[in-house]
């Protein structure tokens, strides 16, 4: 911030910008007033905004690519197992497990699409989550099928 301008040359400087946009208004409506202003600021923003993603692409994008890699490796492997074993008898432990995983490669596809954006403080809470979802499931497979059904009937419930 420049601590020796002049404050009038400020107030002039508004009061200019101030008189364009009343002249602005005076020839279009409201509704199109405010329609072009939101798109005249979107505009100016969008280039800074798209430049921030392609750097965040440019640095990251290998690793991004390989982190969506291994999350198709995990649901093929998934669907794989799923129907290897539909002629199992289908357990309370099993059943529980299968949602706890679609809800963990929901959690991983926002994780990668957070970071993608550059909103790298929320995709670390949403790691949490995951972390959150990988004990869920390490409990329920270490207590077995009482804990297991109690989990599934209380998630049908509500």
């Amino acid at each position: 911030m420049n601590m020796n301008r002049d404050p009038n040359n400020t107030i002039n400087e508004v009061n200019e910008v101030w008189d364009e946009i009343d002249n602005e208004r005076l020839n279009m409506s409201h509704k199109e007033y405010r329609f072009n202003k939101v798109n005249e600021i979107l505009e100016k923003h969008k280039s800074n905004k798209n430049d921030v993603l392609y750097d965040i692409e440019n640095k990251y994008g290998e690793i991004f690519n390989i982190y969506e890699a291994v999350y198709h490796i995990v649901v093929d492997l998934a669907q794989k197992i799923d129907k290897e074993s539909f002629e199992i008898k289908k357990t309370y432990i099993y059943d529980t497990i299968i949602h706890i995983h679609a809800r963990a490669c929901q959690v991983a596809l926002e994780i990668l699409c957070l970071l993608r954006n550059g909103f790298a403080d929320a995709a670390f809470a949403r790691c949490r989550t995951l972390w959150e979802l990988v004990i869920y499931s390490n409990f329920i497979n270490t207590y077995g099928e009482g804990i297991a059904q109690s989990i599934l009937g209380a998630s049908k419930t509500g």
